[in-house]
């Protein structure tokens, strides 16, 4: 995730990363819903406010972890609650300029630039590797709907022209569906919104089965997600209504896209 891998480096892909947990977010869970703690590579105390060091990470609240509770005790002015762990979950790129710890400007090539930070969004499962008390954090976990009104605040309007990472939902027809290319196990959702197509990714622990030959996706029916359909096919006609994380991280090309990565429900 170093500046000069910048453009090598795909969103949406499942990382490994080991580091010492050295803080929790200001408030749990966040005002997004999100739960924020951050990494940094060394047991060294933590300043005060956003580090340029650290490395955030959001456990969706959609996907609520078994034994989250065991990051209550880190606190980032006692570098003696920190502990060593393995973080495993969906990388991403987030664009909030302001408010999030390892924030950079990374070249996207002839003088182009973005501002930006990685992160670990969402985390799938937290595994201690020190000498303390051994603890685990999913990847066991229970679905929960969220609060749609207050997370998807992006609309297809303002899809298109975004340049930070937010929720958002986006409205169309679904033009192919096909596993992804990172060999995740996820599936990468054709949208077409308007005249506008846009990716959306579908994690593989909402996927039930996949038929290549229809490019037909059964779900895994939640109780708590009673909106997503039995099923999900390419058509022409259908209108459906995607929900999830704005990512802005394809930047092969040199200009950043957003795309929907990963959704949390569809409708």
């Amino acid at each position: 995730m170093a500046s000069s891998q910048f453009n090598a480096i795909a969103s949406g892909q499942y990382i490994v990363v080991e580091g010492y947990i050295d803080c929790l977010g200001s408030k749990w869970p966040e005002d997004d819903e999100d739960y924020h703690f951050e990494l940094q590579s060394t047991k060294a105390k933590r300043g005060p406010g956003v580090s340029p060091n650290s490395l955030v990470c959001e456990i969706n609240p959609t996907l609520q972890l078994t034994n989250s509770a065991a990051l209550k005790p880190f606190k980032r002015h006692d570098p003696s609650t920190y502990r060593k762990v393995c973080v495993f979950g969906f990388l991403r790129f987030g664009a909030e300029k302001a408010s999030h710890s390892g924030i950079h400007t990374y070249s996207l090539g002839d003088g182009k630039t973005i501002k930006g930070h990685w992160e670990i969004h969402p985390v799938e499962k937290v595994v201690s590797i020190d000498n303390g008390p051994k603890f685990q954090i999913g990847p066991v976990a229970k679905y929960v709907k969220p609060v749609i009104s207050d997370r998807y605040s992006l609309t297809d309007v303002k899809f298109e022209h975004q340049t930070a990472s937010n929720y958002g939902a986006l409205r169309g027809t679904v033009k192919s569906i096909k596993p992804s290319l990172n060999g995740s196990g996820d599936y990468d959702v054709r949208l077409e919104v308007n005249s506008t197509t846009y990716t959306a990714t579908i994690p593989q622990y909402y996927v039930q089965a996949f038929d290549p030959s229809t490019q037909m996706v059964s779900l895994i029916q939640l109780p708590t997600f009673s909106s997503i359909h039995n099923s999900l096919k390419p058509s022409d006609s259908t209108q459906r209504t995607f929900y999830g994380d704005c990512e802005i991280g394809h930047f092969s090309t040199g200009k950043p896209a957003p795309a929907l990565q990963p959704v949390e429900m569809i409708k």
